[in-house]
Formats: structure tokens, sequence, C-alpha cells
């Protein structure tokens, strides 16, 4: 197994690997006892052809049989209780809902979802196991480690540029009395600024959502209509502006384009791919 780092010098996620299932977790978070934390790869599922083969997405390209073997195998892996995994139908906003202790879990084993047209939920419930999907965006894991609380954020450079991460870290303030500055982050793997390149319209828009002094650290212009941008440094000047301490947020260091037979990755395959899980849940 061939793992391309971002960077050899910086710190690397942790590679867990039970039976056939490899899964990264964070070390910011691997020693709080009371969670659980951790990213899919593409290894040790049964999915097929492309979508081989961790996939958890009920697409048009995978058997939903498999699909729901690929939830089997994994959550008896990783430990996460399969009745009570929480998923949200992502649709790139900025909308953060709170689950509480009235939430009526279903089934994962068919397509559908807990909350549809959310991207981030925020929990303090034992046992839930919250879940996001990416094949290339940011998955934001948000620990409150002083009030045992949790909040799981998909952001894409929509979701960025829309702070929704701010959202889930104000809304954890508003009902658990999160402090930001005790907060703990980590940014899962998601494609680097090398290789995310985008057009003036998305640039145009990311602007209005950070100051002057920051498009520097966000993107710069590649030729006359080609540009790269930064999604973590993006991320990451949001969750500081939140009031999170620098120190307490671990940064990817790992994308999701440049390791195709490791993670699934939308801007190598398009639609005809599997899709990754980060999880967040407290035991």
């Amino acid at each position: 197994m061939q793992i391309k780092w971002y960077s050899e010098q910086h710190s690397k996620l942790n590679v867990n690997k039970k039976g056939d299932v490899v899964y990264l977790s964070s070390p910011v978070l691997d020693d709080i006892p009371w969670l659980r934390n951790g990213i899919s790869t593409r290894l040790g599922g049964v999915s097929k052809d492309f979508c081989g083969s961790m996939n958890f997405a009920y697409n048009d390209y995978d058997h939903p049989g498999d699909v729901y073997k690929n939830y089997q195998i994994f959550c008896n892996a990783t430990g996460i209780d399969i009745n009570k995994i929480v998923t949200t139908k992502q649709v790139h906003s900025n909308t953060v809902v709170k689950l509480d202790e009235t939430h009526t879990f279903r089934s994962i084993s068919e397509k559908g979802c807990d909350f549809p047209s959310v991207d981030g939920v925020i929990t303090n419930v034992s046992s839930a196991t919250l879940f996001a999907f990416s094949a290339d965006c940011s998955l934001i894991q948000i620990v409150d480690p002083v009030n045992k609380a949790i909040g799981l954020c998909h952001s894409g450079w929509r979701g960025t540029v829309g702070r929704i991460s701010q959202n889930a870290i104000n809304m954890m303030h508003e009902n658990y009395g999160t402090n930001p500055s005790d907060l703990l982050v980590t940014i899962g793997p998601s494609i680097c600024p090398e290789c995310f390149e985008v057009e003036w319209d998305m640039i145009s828009e990311a602007r209005e959502g950070f100051s002057e002094s920051d498009y520097d650290k966000i993107y710069y212009q590649k030729n006359d209509t080609k540009y790269q941008f930064n999604l973590w440094e993006a991320n990451k000047i949001v969750l500081e502006e939140s009031g999170v301490k620098c120190e307490n947020i671990f940064m990817p260091n790992l994308c999701t384009k440049c390791n195709p037979d490791f993670l699934f990755s939308h801007r190598n395959s398009g639609l005809k791919r599997g899709t990754l899980i980060a999880f967040l849940g407290i035991k």
C-alpha cells in the first residue's frame, strides 16, 4: 500500500488496519477515550470496478447489497453500531442541524438519509455515530473535549465560503456551552492546492467570503483563465476566525486526487466512483 503524503515533514493521519479494512484516524482525536473517529479509504470492501472496494454511496454504479455489506464490514472493524449511524443528504450548503435524544434512527441498509439538504450535524448523544461523505471535499471533525460534544461537516468550496464549520461551532456554543478555544479539529483528506484547479467565477465568489489579506493564502492564478484554490488553508482560516487555536487544527496532509488507488476522487473519476466517509461518534 503506497500512500503519497502531501508533505513528509508534517504530521500524518494514523493508518489503521483491521483485517482487510484500512482506515485513517486523527492523532489529535485518537487519545480521547470517549470518542470514536476515522476516515475510510477505498480498501477492504466488496464493491467492484470503479466503486472498488469500500464504497459507501448508494449510487447508480454499485449494487445496493454490496454497499450495505461494506457498511457491515466497516462497522465491525471500527466498533460502530450499524443501527445508530446518522447521515445527511449533502447539497454543498452551510446548513447545520442538531441531533438530540428524540432522534429515531433509520436503517442504513437502503438508500436515504436522516437529514435532507444538510451538510453538518452537531450532537452530544452517546452511541450515535455521525457520517459525512466525500470524494474531494473536506470533511471536518470538530470535538469539544470539555463538554463532550461533537460536530461533523462536509465542506467543499461552497460550504467553506459559506463558513459551515463556523456555523457548527456557533451552534455548539449555543447548545452545549462550547468554548471555541477548547476545540480539537481535524480536516480530513481532500483535494490539495496543486490539484484543485478552478476558474474565475469560483474565485470571485470565494473572495466575497474572505478578507483581501487572505487572498494570497487561498488561491493563486495559474494562467489567463485558470486558478488554483487552497481548500485546506481556506478552512483553516474559517476555523481560526471562529476562535479555534491554530495548534488545535490538524491539517489533511493527504490529497484525494493524488492517491487514486487509496482514496476516491471526483476530479479523477467523475461520477463513476465510490465515496469515502468520515465518522465521529461518542461511545
